[in-house]
């Protein structure tokens, strides 16, 4: 067989195979090229992105997915942490997509290795993930984050509506701090037109995987102080040793 002969027999199969991956059922998505970046970490070595994906064909109908993942510049790696959506993603009529920026929000470590990070799901709903990145985890923190405040709607204020949650720091390399915050009403039974405000602090332990300590309706300086106390029962104090004296018994 000639050169010329085995290159174009080489190219007619790659060329089917690529045909086959886009067209069969059983395939991985086919990725459509656009990309956007969402976010960078302190280092510059890993980026947020996300991107479009085929995800099926109907006709002449195209539907996508949009994957948001992690991206390692260096190594060349990357893994998923989550799918975009509507109202997040905003599609165009030529098939392509822009984002809506007020609709996530990112809080990086200063290591580089951990961050959260905020997506409007659909409207009016926030969930909150916590994003590992040597483990390649990504962990919807939501619930975790809503239960303490979940709590004292049951016992007292049956009339409060879901919690507005934000990130406000990191106290420490693995200690982060949320504020939740509630319209309730004021006087029984509801709907009432008095309004009032729960506000909720959890300090979110990354290593333990849950809220680790919280403070309801505190100011923020207490709240601190109140986390710092947390902080430092948690280090290791040094057993004294004994004095080493030549000659003591």
């Amino acid at each position: 067989m000639s050169l010329v002969k085995a290159f174009n027999w080489k190219l007619g199969l790659w060329m089917m195979g690529a045909l086959f991956a886009l067209l069969s059922p059983l395939a991985p998505a086919a990725r459509a090229g656009q990309e956007i970046f969402l976010s960078v970490s302190p280092d510059t070595r890993y980026r947020v992105v996300v991107h479009q994906e085929i995800l099926r064909r109907v006709d002449d109908q195209i539907f996508f997915r949009y994957p948001i993942e992690v991206v390692d510049v260096r190594r060349h790696t990357h893994f998923k942490i989550q799918t975009g959506s509507a109202p997040f993603i905003q599609e165009t009529a030529s098939g392509t997509f822009g984002v809506d920026w007020q609709l996530i929000r990112f809080a990086w470590d200063t290591k580089s290795q951990e961050f959260f990070f905020q997506l409007q799901v659909i409207e009016g709903l926030w969930r909150t993930y916590a994003v590992n990145i040597p483990r390649e985890t990504s962990t919807d923190i939501t619930p975790l984050l809503e239960a303490g405040i979940q709590d004292q709607f049951d016992k007292d204020h049956p009339g409060c509506g879901t919690p507005e949650t934000r990130f406000v720091q990191w106290v420490k390399p693995h200690l982060a701090l949320f504020k939740l915050v509630s319209t309730c009403g004021k006087d029984k039974p509801i709907p009432n037109s008095k309004f009032s405000e729960l506000s909720y602090q959890a300090l979110f332990d990354t290593q333990k995987g849950k809220v680790v300590s919280d403070c309801l309706n505190c100011a923020d300086p207490k709240a601190l102080k109140q986390f710092n106390r947390y902080w430092l029962s948690t280090q290791v104090t040094p057993t004294p040793t004994p004095d080493e004296t030549p000659g003591a018994e």
